[in-house]
């Protein structure tokens, strides 16, 4: 019998409680963030990338992340100076 392999750690990430944001009629609304926030960044290109808000890093002009909490799969850094869209989800 084999037992699935879980290893507990604790994500840890900003001690950002909440982020106020624009919704799709431009209100201002307030977002909870948890581990479960996404952001999803849309470069001039048309491609996009989506990863976990607790693990954003911005350094110098570079967006960093990660796509998922478990493995740790890193996104390829991100010059912010590509972005056209930043969107947040719950």
């Amino acid at each position: 019998m084999a037992f699935p392999l879980f290893i507990p750690r604790v994500v840890t990430g900003t001690s950002l409680k909440e982020v106020r944001v624009l919704d799709k009629q431009e209100k201002e609304v307030t977002i909870p963030v948890t581990n479960h926030t996404g952001i999803r960044l849309t470069k001039k290109d048309g491609k996009r990338n989506t990863f976990y808000f607790d693990t954003l890093i911005l350094r110098d002009s570079l967006i960093a992340g990660k796509k998922d909490h478990f493995f740790g799969i890193d996104i390829k850094p991100i010059n912010i100076n590509d972005v056209v869209k930043i969107e947040l989800q719950k």
